[in-house]
């Protein structure tokens, strides 16, 4: 799908890039070869030849591309197998756990045994995707504040986009309508905490299984929003244009 987006050139929305589409121009490749293309001037053509050949360059590095708010999904496809899943635990402006996996296997991160800004930055560091629910608004910018700073790594937040397919509300009321594993619905983070603390480890590792699931739900999750998203925002919007 990254190949057949137009939307991050310079003044492109949705509705040049859908008008690009329904002249049959689904890819780079064709845009290149078209000599005009409608809604477009010969300067502007000009221009954004330039700049898809420059982002041909660029395949292998997502943060050129700079998707917004739920175009990220368009990066998936791509970098499937350079995913980072993301999901983490706070209390208050604390971070307690961060719960990180490729797609097979699952790392918590906790506070006091092995969650650091360079243990955090290690498990991003071939990251090409981070896939997460309600990132963009929640987990990145809260570990942004608490880090400092994180790695320029797009978010593929699962949330905006189940929205565009009109999917609502929370996490676990979305695994419940897609039938999705969970061993604790509902937790007390800050009591779980405090009891782990206490010396009770069998709190931490209800934390851990609760947070291995926030994460390890995000895979099939993420199968699924691509697919529909572009067979929905591509494939529908080009025969809809067509009228076929």
């Amino acid at each position: 799908m990254l190949q057949n987006s137009f939307i991050f050139l310079d003044g492109v929305g949705p509705v040049l890039e859908k008008r690009i589409w329904s002249q049959d121009i689904f890819d780079w490749s064709s845009f290149l070869r078209s000599e005009k293309v409608k809604g477009i001037s010969s300067k502007r053509k000009a221009f954004y030849d330039r700049q898809l050949r420059i982002a041909m360059r660029n395949l292998d590095n997502p943060p050129f591309f700079d998707f917004k708010g739920s175009e990220a999904w368009r990066l998936f496809g791509s970098f499937k197998q350079e995913v980072v899943y993301l999901d983490i635990e706070a209390i208050g402006f604390d971070v307690v756990l961060i719960g990180v996996s490729d797609g097979q296997s699952y790392v918590p991160l906790v506070k006091g045994h092995n969650l650091t800004k360079q243990s955090l930055l290690l498990a991003l560091k071939d990251a090409k995707l981070v896939v997460t629910f309600n990132g963009l608004s929640f987990d990145v910018p809260f570990l942004r504040k608490f880090f400092g700073s994180l790695p320029d790594i797009q978010v593929f937040d699962l949330r905006f986009c189940l929205q565009r397919l009109g999917i609502t509300g929370g996490l676990k009321e979305i695994e419940k309508r897609f039938s999705l594993p969970r061993n604790f619905e509902c937790v007390n983070i800050m009591d779980l905490w405090e009891s782990f603390k206490l010396g009770e480890k069998d709190a931490l590792l209800t934390l851990i299984d609760y947070n291995r699931d926030d994460v390890m739900n995000l895979v099939p999750l993420a199968d699924f929003v691509y697919k529909e998203m572009k067979k929905t925002f591509f494939s529908s919007e080009i025969l809809s244009e067509k009228n076929y």
